[in-house]
């Protein structure tokens, strides 16, 4: 069965929406349940709004749900603030975050509008994101920003707490035309906070809040803008006993309101109402037993209703959110439900989303901060295996396992004890059979940090991560540690020369590098600027002279170790030195007087070869004395 069809027809069973499905692949072990936004998280703070946007119109990306809130990180990146976009697995900014958002809207070019608390680019309160930065509408309004709904002509109405858009009157309520990029009021506006916004199929406007009148007559809590007349007008003879804080307008035109009130025309309707056009009607026997303070139409025609209630309809246990089933007329739970205030509802990909303030589930169960989906939960998989590493006996270090799958996943890093078994690592060392001992800080995390104490002949150790959640488990390939040796370096060789020669000094190492070599003379580090192979395990001594001869040795280090070689000592003996074998072929012969010319031509040190500090003529005659008597 495709994955699309079982989220939503799972999401649609736990609702009582569809008949049960027998032999559920998912039903004991399973189940749908209430989802964090992802393995790192989701917001850190309130949620207050959502909506679905589709970042490019018609072109290849995949719509996906912005977040607007009070937060200042996501899945723990404080440099996503305020307002994020999520795609069903990952969160992602938009810009430096807009305005801590309490309403959204998606224009019909596609801009996205986020209205709140704070200002930017000297928009107050409202801002547009053109899908490369945030810009005002126009000057925007002088104060927050509850409500937004966009009308059948496109145009955009902001309510909440201004009292002037684009620097003119405007109480509570404002449209703003992006074909003139103009502010204009809604009449006289209201007397109070706007929170909710709906348009009905004749184009009027009803307004939800917490005024008291709207165009100078009374209207407690509701009105409706008519859009024919261009006047305000009540909704009933008996208005609302309290605050309206949600709207949502039914297929045929009835709409619903939601809020803090218990009565509307004058009869119970407990937090929820529907309007028939005509008179208020209950919302299911009782209501709700607390306020409702989100609303949406969900694709199919039912309604998604969210707050602070824990029963619905007078008896429906249904902790903070629950679906209003239009054909029916009842209402139904969604799982256990949350376990704090729902803000924001949406749907994305077939399932509801809550937004809001909350830590829990309906029953207790920790794990969805803020924000949390219902739906069938992933088994996990790991998408990238610990990386291969040379470590250091007794030292940490890191490995990384990459997954994927609903959270919560949790970890187990394990080490192989060999003949294909395992054993758990902990915080605590543990003895491996061999006689070593091993353990992991952060051995039930994504990231842990191992170290191991070997075993004597044993070079190479294999550990993984278990990766489980409610779904599932699955298993990392394993990651191989090879035990870096101790660095023992072979010694550089005794060595004489004489004065305007050249010598060398080397040494090997073994164990695994990288390597860094110090040679010293007589226990004096040499100049690396003045001898570059100085820090080579290759030390070449040029144009030799008395002051070169000494005791040579190196410092030799790798990741885990460092040791010095023994010494080798350079004698530089005029006495002993064949100055006739000028090139040192081991050969007296013609190619020593073109050697020897070549070098005192230039005047180089090597032709000093009767070592008075000078080239010259002295140096010739020298040369071919010793070059007669055949050394």
């Amino acid at each position: 069965m495709p994955r699309a069809f079982n989220r939503r027809s799972l999401f649609a069973l736990a609702c009582g929406l569809l008949p049960a499905i027998a032999g559920t692949h998912a039903a004991a072990q399973c189940a749908p349940r209430w989802i964090n936004g992802g393995e790192a998280g989701g917001p850190g703070g309130l949620v207050y709004a959502m909506t679905q946007w589709d970042p490019d119109g018609t072109g290849p990306q995949a719509p996906v749900l912005v977040v607007g809130g009070t937060f200042t990180s996501v899945a723990g990146d404080s440099a996503i603030r305020y307002i994020a976009t999520w795609n069903g697995v990952t969160w992602a900014p938009l810009g430096n975050g807009g305005v801590a958002a309490r309403a959204l809207a998606v224009l019909p070019n596609g801009d996205l509008i986020a209205g709140g608390d704070v200002a930017i680019a000297g928009g107050y309160w409202i801002a547009r994101w053109d899908g490369s930065s945030w810009a005002p509408l126009g000057s925007g309004v002088n104060d927050r920003v509850n409500a937004l709904k966009v009308t059948a002509s496109g145009d955009l109405i902001a309510g909440g707490h201004f009292t002037t858009a684009g620097g003119a009157a405007a109480s509570r309520i404002a449209r703003w035309s992006p074909a003139t990029q103009t502010w204009s009021p809604i009449g006289a506006g209201v007397n109070g906070a706007v929170y909710s916004l709906a348009q009905l199929p004749s184009g009027d406007l009803v307004v939800g809040g917490a005024f008291t009148t709207a165009g100078g007559i009374s209207a407690r809590f509701i009105a409706r803008w008519v859009a024919a007349t261009g006047n305000w007008s009540t909704i009933g003879a008996t208005p609302i006993n309290n605050l309206v804080t949600a709207l949502a307008v039914l297929p045929g035109g009835q709409f619903i309101a939601g809020g803090y009130f218990t009565s509307s025309g004058g009869f119970p309707t407990n937090y929820i109402a529907r309007w028939d056009g005509a008179a208020w009607q209950q919302m299911g026997a009782g209501g709700m037993n607390s306020n409702v303070s989100a609303m949406m139409l969900m694709p199919d025609g039912n309604l998604l209703a969210g707050g602070n209630f824990t029963i619905a309809g007078g008896g429906v246990p249904a902790n903070r959110i629950a679906i209003w089933n239009t054909a029916s007329g009842t209402w139904s739970a969604i799982g256990p439900g949350i376990g704090g205030g729902v803000y924001a509802v949406a749907t994305f990909a077939g399932e509801p989303i809550a937004g809001g303030n909350f830590q829990t589930t309906g029953t207790g169960q920790m794990g969805i901060p803020y924000f949390a989906h219902y739906g069938q939960p992933v088994a996990p998989t790991v998408t990238e295996k610990p990386a291969d590493a040379i470590a250091c006996a007794n030292e940490q270090t890191s490995f990384e396992v990459s997954t994927a799958g609903s959270a919560p996943i949790t970890y187990q890093w394990q080490i192989g004890t060999g003949a294909g078994t395992w054993a758990s690592l902990a915080l605590d060392p543990i003895a491996l059979p061999c006689g070593g001992s091993a353990y992991a800080a952060g051995a039930t995390a994504r990231r842990a940090a191992i170290s191991i104490s070997p075993c004597a002949g044993i070079t190479t150790y294999q550990v993984r991560c278990v990766v489980t959640n409610d779904c599932g488990t699955d298993v990392s390939d394993p990651a191989t540690i090879t035990m870096n040796s101790q660095v023992v370096p072979d010694d550089p060789q005794d060595a004489a020369a004489c004065p305007g020669g050249t010598v060398s000094f080397s040494t090997t190492a073994n164990g695994y590098g990288p390597y860094t070599f110090m040679w010293f003379k007589d226990d004096q580090p040499i100049n690396i600027e003045a001898n570059p192979s100085a820090a080579t395990a290759e030390l070449v001594l040029n144009n030799l002279t008395a002051d070169d001869a000494g005791r040579y040795n190196c410092l030799v280090r790798n990741s885990c170790s460092g040791a010095y070689t023994n010494y080798a000592t350079l004698t530089i003996d005029d006495a002993t030195c064949c100055i006739g074998d000028f090139n040192q072929d081991g050969g007296i012969d013609g190619a020593d007087v073109q050697a020897f010319f070549a070098e005192w031509e230039l005047g180089n040190p090597s032709a000093d070869v009767n070592a008075d500090g000078g080239v010259d003529g002295a140096d010739v005659e020298y040369f071919y004395i010793r070059w007669e008597a055949g050394c």
